[in-house]
């Protein structure tokens, strides 16, 4: 199992947070009461599709492209 947070996997389930996005039971959990509550937070306000998961995306910090750096 992955959590659904943090991405981290073999994890021990804690909540199971299938319903957020209308899964069936026992398809999506978190493996914490932090990342329950981080991810809960982003699903009611709408930015769960943002997040960036240091797991999947590494530590890099995204660069925008020079095509939107400001014109000197």
């Amino acid at each position: 199992m992955i959590c659904g947070y943090c991405y981290k996997s073999h994890i021990v389930t804690k909540h199971d947070v299938s319903h957020w996005w209308n899964c069936p039971p026992d398809t999506n959990y978190v493996c914490s009461d932090e990342c329950y509550t981080k991810l809960e937070k982003l699903v009611k306000n709408r930015t769960w599709m943002d997040h960036k998961p240091e797991a999947i995306f590494g530590k890099k910090k995204h660069k925008p492209s020079p095509n939107f750096e400001k014109k000197k």
